[in-house]
């Protein structure tokens, strides 16, 4: 769990900016017991167990020997290392594991390890001088407990005498200190995530599951083991792993933060594995993205180069390109990854503050790659555009009837780098975002379809228009409004699908503006452009097409 049209009022207060930890160093705690309950995801959307149904202070885990503060870990616990860890504001973490007796965790080539049923992970952040006096201040332990048919996560909030740890559901704000470059004592908030938001980042397609507990971050020495050893092969030699392969067979993740595990794209990859690709995965909550972040991945489109974004809103900060090759100042992702600002930054919860060490790594990254010529890239394309004068637009529509093709079109419809397919569908088949491509009718003109392609924010259609919503907890959701009553409003995005939000957590809302990207066909050649126009337009001339409200709108 860590800790993204019409005459409606618009709100113009302004939301409470409430502020949101860095470890090497995690343990990670198994036991045995199950517990009932169930972990939600997202604003009003689940339900937390009722809180007697389990255990209401970190003592009654018993996780730690006394007194707690210490992190002794109790008997049979053994504490290990990943390679790259999570930024949380730039506290530690630390972590161990147990097993119940008698049983032990399962190798996995991909993903996290299969921990019997009985397993509990414990997280616990600490700010080595977090209390402002010289003295660490441990702010919160977080907790996940494997039962037969899901893990569930709950967070413990440590008290001001640092005696004990209760659970809180509902989250907290914890004031703490920080020491920044330099050596400045600065006071900031650590914001403790609630039960609801273990899923957000947890969610790899339908179930909870750990993230840091994999073979490739896992695969490094130990400062548990003996002489050091590599962690897998001791934890195999203990009994609390089976299935472990050949060694050279392991994957191993870089550690960002050192020079001498990796090469630069190696660290930053390692960094975006840690950091992001938790949700931009293909089973992740960001699938939709097409951005997949893990550092196994090796299309340089799926790691955002030369790449727009599916939906524009406020998180593409005005750029085109997830990342442009040598232009860190120009790629939308280092500056979402650089951003506090909520509905900017990324990851959208868990942090308040910017990782510095972490931002300047991903910027070296991208300065050594090779630039792109963006004339030469330009060069038979579409090309960037921010207007269209009527003769154009004219010269685009001619063309596009004379010589597009449609059976090319519905190629490049369905490519994977323009992101059509996460938002549109096509005679009922696909997403429901925007209109259905095929039920256009009279509005399916070469005109309007050039126009809406290219300057998708010049004309949205009340149905289709972007709504921002602010909540109380700094939380910004974006989408197309589909429902709203006197209680709650239902955004619809490519990323969350449906959200449904109550009034009463709303503190801002604006509307306008589009979820569909601009520019998002520069990279076409012109006359794959026009064969994509083609198929549009030929898509509402088959029998059966119904009436729609426009292409315009995401």
């Amino acid at each position: 769990m860590r800790a993204e049209g019409d005459s409606r009022p618009v709100s113009t207060s302004k939301a409470r900016r409430v502020p949101r930890g860095r470890g090497s160093v995690v343990q990670i705690m198994l036991v045995s017991g199950v517990l009932a309950a169930t972990c939600g995801c997202g604003p009003s959307t689940a339900t937390a167990p009722a809180p007697s149904e389990l255990p209401d202070s970190l003592e009654s885990l018993g996780l730690y020997e006394q007194p707690l503060v210490d992190l002794v870990p109790a008997a049979g616990v053994v504490r290990y290392e990943i390679n790259s860890s999570s930024f949380v504001d730039y506290a530690q973490s630390d972590f161990v594991v147990k097993l119940p007796p008698g049983t032990s965790a399962t190798y996995a080539p991909v993903g996290a390890l299969e921990f019997p049923i009985g397993t509990i992970l414990a997280q616990t952040l600490t700010y080595p001088d977090g209390a402002g006096t010289g003295q660490p201040r441990r702010v919160e332990t977080r907790v996940l407990l494997r039962r037969e048919d899901k893990w569930i996560g709950l967070p413990y909030v440590w008290d001001e005498s640092q005696n004990e740890a209760r659970l809180e559901l509902v989250g907290a704000r914890v004031n703490v200190f920080r020491r920044h470059t330099g050596g400045s004592l600065r006071e900031q908030r650590h914001v403790v995530p609630n039960f609801n938001d273990c899923k957000r980042c947890h969610r790899i397609g339908d179930a909870v599951t750990p993230l840091a507990t994999t073979a490739r971050q896992l695969n490094r020495s130990s400062s548990a083991a003996p002489q050091r050893d590599n962690q897998l092969a001791f934890w195999e030699s203990a009994g609390l792993l089976t299935g472990l392969p050949a060694a050279d067979e392991v994957s191993r993740l870089a550690q960002w933060d050192a020079t001498d595990s990796g090469t630069l794209s190696d660290r930053a990859r390692a960094w975006l594995e840690a950091n992001c690709a938790h949700c931009h995965n293909p089973q992740g909550t960001a699938r939709n993205s097409g951005l997949y972040l893990s550092a196994a991945v090796e299309s340089p489109t799926f790691i955002g180069v030369l790449k727009s974004p599916v939906a524009a809103g406020r998180g593409s900060v005005g750029l085109q390109f997830d990342i442009l090759p040598g232009q860190p100042n120009a790629s939308i992702l280092l500056r979402r990854v650089q951003s506090t600002e909520p509905g900017i930054m990324m990851p959208e919860f868990g942090r308040t503050q910017e990782d510095e060490e972490g931002v300047a790594l991903l910027r070296a990254w991208i300065e050594t790659m090779p630039p792109v010529d963006m004339a030469t890239f330009a060069a038979g394309t579409v090309g960037l555009l921010n207007e269209l004068s009527q003769s154009d637009l004219a010269v685009w529509a001619a063309d596009a009837i004379a010589h597009g093709d449609a059976v090319r079109g519905e190629r490049i419809f369905v490519r994977q780098e323009l992101n059509c397919t996460k938002c549109h569908a096509v005679r009922g088949r696909g997403a429901n975002i925007g209109p259905d491509l095929a039920k256009l009718a009279d509005r399916a003109t070469p005109e309007h379809l050039v126009e809406s392609i290219l300057l998708p924010a010049k004309v949205v259609r009340d149905d289709y228009r972007m709504v921002t919503l602010e909540t109380t907890s700094g939380q910004v959701m974006i989408g197309v409004l589909i429902n709203e009553d006197p209680s709650q409003i239902t955004l619809r995005d490519p990323y969350r699908g449906d959200t449904q939000v109550s009034k009463t957590e709303i503190v801002e809302r604006i509307e306008g503006g589009t979820l569909m990207p601009a520019n998002v066909v520069s990279i076409l050649r012109r006359e794959e452009f026009l064969d994509l126009v083609r198929y549009l337009h030929d898509l509402n001339l088959s029998p059966g097409a119904q009436p729609s409200d426009g292409l315009s709108g995401p």
